[in-house]
């Protein structure tokens, strides 16, 4: 019997002191481990062995215990300490002696009452207060919660009590987090509680939510707890509808009537979801997820949608136009389902379903086109709507015009002409008015263009304002009306007409919509030397950088990239230089000789840590092919500045451009700065016969430990360990030295797929003819194997008992 206690003490004290543990049993810590052991062997006590690393005491392996799974060890404890018959050590003193582990033993005792324990020992709720306020309501606090209220209506009650305190003390406290976790564990019980009948204490979790609610905190996160709870999904069986349907008839009932509209309208978004997915781990292969999606049945459908109808239409009634879209998108997934559409995880509603969803879809659709007044919610609701074959009909001919969907059953051509045919007849009016009237309209319907095109409706007017005869006039108004950003056409057209007069360009200069597209069009087309001076003299780095493309600058006059290539500020000329030959080396000719170019590089400045910009690369590696001699002067530049660490992962790309004896050239200059080790591995550009050559020389500054722990060693190119071993030769590397970079980078696979991987490569190393590569497989072989046993006896064990908690 007093083999099995420990089981009891150990619950959640996997790193407790032996000799701590020990103490209720009166045994020294080698009769607790030989105990330890006893248990272990029988199964019910994993053990698991980490090695430690600088361990202060020298030791080099430690164990820790831990009861696998949790129900086995109540199970054992309920046989042994609530049997009905006396026990070698009360569980009050367990408690005495060991009061950190106090909450674990109450979750023992808790599990043991609900595994059917002869004489249940059920902790009162006075000892669950002693332990909660250290909890918190984490994942501990949480289960404690959760199976005491398993156990009979009375702790059902004290558990719903507790919680709905926790929210009003936080409430009262201003405490915004506190009083938010705290209802989400309240939505999880009252899920728990529908799974089997309809309970009055929803109203607990309503009245929770309408506090929340009321002071502007948030409450969609407590709503996805209950409505993940009552979906019940979790176990990859078929979810029954029982509780979701027990929740909407709750929130049809007078429980919810205190909850505010945009609550209670947020809440029935959530639970009318018509799929949802219940994705879990299976347990027949390790680390394999299952994923499914899930609707509900045809009969479930019309069970919560009768619950919830009556309500959802009153309520609907004083939706907002902020809270339309999200109730629109409800009823377009169940025309969705309607319409016989996948799940997103695949299967296909049956006809039942179809019908059912079909039902909700339109009931929702039909509460909702009263409350339609605006152009951007109309087109929504009719695109989302059209498989219903509801339709609003929209009054503003051009917003119809400007938002019309394309009809896929057109030949594309045909369907084109036929919209802009459309849109010029809806715009020949407001064409025919001062530019004021089609602004002034732009302006005004900029969100719900916005909703529907995401601005690119304001683009397709711009496009035939552009072909008006005077682009000018247009363009100045629409400046006016801030619509720079979306004027790019009419200001291209101004450039091109030769209209654009320096004071309309010095006005376009400081819009902050209309600059970058004034600065692209100059660029790229304007033949007049007084403009394309002001937009040159005017320009900042983020002007280059902004540019839509580097096509602009590819295409700028000679006199144009000229100035650019010779700007007064060595940020800007570098960057246009940048740009410049990006653009060219994607074209089919050939690159022009351009002195200004090469100088206008070497102010380039190449960010360290950043994401590597591709146009920058590119041009880099042009200048390293063409001119390597100031790509080297500009890169050890780049190290004399640097403050701090830098992996060069920005230089890698172009270094291959270099030959070996620019190389070599590069290497020496740079050879003794502080992280030569990384630069090493750039300049080297992963060829082996140059590294051998460069590590051969009886000077070469930098250690094999420091080469090796270079991270763009580690990240960069994987050398095979035969390989690596021959060109750092001239190193005199001893096995270990090597052997441990195979274990760095990115791998794939379980451990003990790796390990046989590295095995596999040092078996074939120790039958090498070379003695020193035969020694360093026969290491590796020694180091290796017993790793590899261990990884499978690992994986065996995951198999048949998880990785939870490892």
């Amino acid at each position: 019997m007093v083999h099995i206690l420990p089981a009891s003490t150990h619950i959640d004290a996997d790193q407790m002191s032996p000799i701590r543990a020990a103490d209720p049993f009166e045994l020294n810590p080698t009769q607790f481990e030989e105990l330890i052991r006893s248990v272990a062997i029988a199964g019910l006590v994993d053990v698991r062995r980490n090695r430690l690393w600088n361990s202060p005491d020298g030791r080099t392996f430690e164990n820790y215990y831990r009861v696998v799974p949790r129900t086995i060890a109540a199970s054992i404890v309920a046989d042994v300490y609530f049997a009905g018959h006396a026990t070698a050590v009360r569980i009050s003193d367990i408690k005495t002696a060991l009061p950190e582990l106090l909450p674990g033993i109450l979750q023992t005792q808790i599990y043991a009452a609900l595994l059917g324990a002869e004489a249940p020992m059920v902790p009162p709720a006075e000892e669950l207060l002693t332990v909660l306020p250290d909890l918190k309501l984490g994942s501990d606090g949480d289960e404690l919660l959760r199976t005491y209220a398993l156990i009979n209506p009375e702790c059902t009650h004290f558990v719903f009590e507790f919680l709905r305190q926790e929210v009003q003390d936080a409430a009262e406290a201003n405490d915004e987090g506190s009083a938010v976790a705290a209802t989400k564990v309240l939505a999880a019980r009252v899920a728990d509680s529908l799974q089997t009948e309809t309970t009055e204490r929803v109203a607990f979790f309503f009245d929770s939510l309408t506090q929340l609610a009321a002071r502007g905190w948030d409450y969609t996160t407590p709503i996805e707890t209950v409505v993940e709870g009552v979906q019940d999904a979790r176990t990859g069986d078929f979810p029954t509808s029982t509780a979701i349907v027990h929740l909407c008839a709750a929130m049809a009932s007078d429980q919810a009537q205190d909850l505010p509209d945009h609550a209670w309208l947020e809440l029935a978004c959530r639970v009318l979801q018509p799929t949802f997915d219940g994705n879990y781990m299976t347990p027949e292969k390790l680390n394999s997820f299952v994923m499914q999606s899930f609707t509900w049945l045809g009969e479930d459908i019309d069970a919560l949608y009768d619950a919830l109808e009556p309500e959802l239409v009153s309520r609907l009634a004083m939706a907002s136009d902020a809270e339309l879209p999200d109730l629109i998108e409800v009823m377009s997934k169940w025309a969705h389902i309607a319409g016989g559409y996948h799940l997103p995880f695949g299967g296909v509603p049956s006809p039942g379903q179809q019908t059912a969803a079909r039902r909700v879809a339109v009931s929702i659709a039909n509460a909702i086109v009263p409350l339609v007044a605006t152009p951007g919610l109309r087109a929504v609701f009719n695109r989302e709507a059209s498989s219903l074959e509801i339709t609003l009909d929209e009054p503003d001919e051009l917003f119809a015009a400007l938002t019309a969907e394309r009809d896929f059953s057109e030949d594309w051509e045909e369907d084109r002409r036929l919209r802009d045919a459309e849109l010029d007849r809806a715009l020949a009016a407001y064409i025919e008015q001062p530019p004021s009237v089609i602004m002034t309209w732009l302006v005004d319907h900029d969100a719900d263009l916005a909703m529907v095109k995401h601005g690119s409706a304001a683009w397709s007017v711009m496009v035939r304002l552009s072909m008006r005869p005077d682009p000018e006039v247009w363009l100045r108004v629409a400046l006016d009306y801030g619509l720079g950003r979306a004027a790019s056409l009419l200001i291209s057209r101004c450039v091109d007409n030769g209209v654009m007069t320096v004071p309309l360009a010095t006005e376009l200069l400081g819009d902050a919509g209309g600059r970058g597209s004034l600065i692209s069009s100059v660029i790229n087309e304007c033949q007049d030397a007084e403009l394309a001076s002001l937009i040159v003299d005017a320009l900042t780095v983020e002007d280059i950088q902004d540019l839509d493309s580097s096509y602009a600058i590819g295409h700028a006059s000679e006199s144009t990239r000229q100035a650019l290539f010779t700007h007064p500020e060595p940020k800007v000329r570098s960057s246009a230089a940048a740009l410049w030959a990006a653009e060219m080396s994607y074209s089919s000719e050939e690159m022009p000789a351009d002195p200004d170019w090469a100088t206008a590089m070497s102010d380039l400045v190449v960010p360290s840590g950043t994401i590597r910009d591709h146009m920058q690369s590119k041009a880099l590696g042009i200048l390293a092919k063409t001119k390597p001699e100031i790509y080297i002067s500009l890169l050890v530049k780049h190290v004399e500045a640097l403050e701090g660490n830098d992996d060069f992962d920005e230089w890698e790309e172009s270094a291959r451009e270099l030959s070996s004896a620019h190389r070599f050239d590069l290497w020496n200059r740079v050879r003794e700065s502080p992280i030569a080790r990384n630069l090493f591995w750039v300049i080297s550009a992963a060829d082996v016969e140059w590294i051998t050559t460069a590590v051969s020389d009886a000077t070469f500054p930098v250690s094999l430990s420091k080469l090796l722990h270079a991270t763009r060693f580690q990240h960069g190119k994987r050398y095979p360990l035969r390989v690596l071993a021959v060109m750092l030769r001239p190193l005199k590397w001893q096995p270990d030295d090597l052997l441990w970079t195979l274990e760095v980078g990115t791998q794939w696979g379980e451990d003990h797929e790796r390990l046989e991987r590295h095995l596999k490569e040092c078996r074939e190393l120790a039958e090498s003819p070379e003695p020193d590569l035969a020694r360093l497989g026969e290491r590796g072989v020694e180091t290796f194997e017993p790793r590899l046993a261990e990884a499978r006896a690992a994986a065996r064990r995951a198999a048949v008992r998880g990785s939870l908690g490892y």
